[in-house]
């Protein structure tokens, strides 16, 4: 047998100690077993091992930490990270009925046009949804803008008539929507509940005077947190709870923890809360640059965030705060997700969305977009590979990572590092802490690893 490329282990300031396995995303507390265990693996005879050595070998080979000696991890992530690229039996939708919008963001990357979805970029669409459901699948359906609260009528048209689909076909389907949150209403809401769209992401940047003036609304002096806020409180009392995006950059770091007092003031401190990194990857954002965090930068500020969401009683160690294993990237890279714009163009991305040079198709009309450019950027998108790069197959990060970003990683013609690089020994120690505050005699039970 042989230890696990991907094992990362630190001394705790109690005595005791972590092992965290990139393949797998294991995190155990481990004692000195353990470590014998991981020395002697390449001679290991498991014949002459007691039960109390099997049962730790066991776990160990669960987690990953110890594998086969012909289990080729390398080949492993390799084949995962292509099956994930093609893998069909789910479809990444989103689409976008609009991409006018209401707020004037000074960091959007996309270029508003005053093109709202037709009647006949709906039923290509809901034709789309009718062959891929008829396959017993899965959809996963994102309304996306712009903002797509600009189109109401299309929304519920589309949604009514695409849970129809899948209900008929036997689909699994879930709905989301990435909004800036102020359009809402009680009817919006009840809506949302009967097409099912139960996923939300609302952006809020930070306390009302931070927030408003980095999101302001076209053409008014109006301020948009307090209704935000209201909204939220609105969607969570018919059992929708929002996801909430913070865009940080350097402009706004510290007041983002002020906005965590407000929404535990609200009774808030049961939604997700997260920051995202403020980006500057199309020519329409390349006037802020100079306030972008790098991706050092930004994994310092994100622990701080964390430590921050546990202080105010907020989830601490699940999503983005945890390292999670990664097949693909995202749906940019996956063969079965689109953007669809307003016209009815494919994108890969959603940066990308409304640029007509970088469409993949049309679903009204496939023909609207050269053959030959469909298939080379449809190309561009599913060659892409960190294991392109020797620094990447050589990485301890690459389970978690997979190269970063692949539309910075086709622009700059080479990976792009995550946050974990930098901060990962600092999150997987903080979350260890969080676990052994709340469930402290199952963590220090047991012989090896728990």
């Amino acid at each position: 047998m042989k230890k696990s490329k991907y094992n990362l282990i630190w001394d705790l300031d109690n005595g005791k100690k972590i092992a965290f396995n990139g393949m797998t995303a294991a995190l155990a507390e481990i004692e000195d077993e353990f470590l014998q265990m991981l020395d002697k693996a390449e001679t290991l005879d498991v014949s002459k091992l007691n039960e109390k050595e099997k049962e730790l070998l066991a776990a160990m080979s669960d987690g990953c930490y110890i594998n086969e000696d012909d289990f080729n991890e390398l080949s492993v992530l390799n084949h995962t990270h292509y099956k994930g690229k093609y893998r069909n039996d789910t479809m990444n939708l989103v689409v976008a009925p609009t991409l006018n919008c209401n707020f004037s963001c000074f960091y959007c990357y996309e270029s508003p046009k005053n093109v709202t979805m037709s009647d006949e970029t709906c039923e290509a669409i809901c034709a789309v949804v009718e062959k891929f459901a008829a396959q017993d699948k899965s959809l996963y359906l994102t309304w996306y803008g712009g903002e797509p609260l600009l189109a109401k009528k299309i929304i519920w048209s589309l949604s009514e008539r695409i849970l129809s689909i899948c209900r008929e076909k036997g689909c699994n389907y879930r709905g989301g929507m990435v909004t800036n949150g102020y359009l809402f209403d009680e009817e919006t809401v009840n809506k949302f509940v009967e097409y099912e769209i139960s996923e939300v992401q609302i952006t809020l940047d930070g306390p009302p005077h931070v927030h408003n003036a980095r999101r302001t609304l076209k053409g008014e002096k109006k301020e948009s947190f307090d209704k935000i806020l209201e909204n939220i409180k609105l969607l969570v009392g018919y059992g929708i709870k929002p996801v909430i995006r913070v865009n940080a950059d350097k402009t706004n770091l510290e007041d983002s923890y002020l906005l965590l007092d407000i929404l535990k003031e609200n009774d808030l401190c049961d939604l997700i809360v997260y920051l995202a990194q403020v980006k500057s990857q199309t020519d329409t954002c390349k006037s802020f640059m100079g306030t972008c965090l790098n991706s050092e930068e930004f994994s310092k500020i994100s622990f701080l965030f964390q430590q921050k969401l546990k202080e105010k009683g907020f989830a601490s160690n699940g999503y983005t705060q945890y390292p999670g294993i990664r097949a693909n990237f995202c749906s940019a890279d996956n063969i079965n997700s689109f953007v669809v714009d307003p016209e009815g163009y494919k994108y890969k991305c959603w940066n990308e969305v409304g640029d007509i040079a970088n469409a993949v198709g049309n679903v009204r009309d496939e023909s609207l977009v050269d053959e030959k450019k469909q298939i080379s950027i449809l190309a561009k998108w599913m060659a892409w590979t960190p294991f392109d790069f020797v620094e990447c197959k050589e990485c301890k990060f690459l389970p978690i990572c997979m190269g970063g970003c692949p539309l910075e990683g086709i622009m700059q013609n080479k990976p792009t590092c995550e946050k974990w690089k930098y901060n990962i020994e600092d999150a997987i120690k903080f979350t260890y802490a969080s676990l052994i505050e709340v469930n402290a005699p199952a963590i220090e039970e047991g012989c090896g690893v728990e």
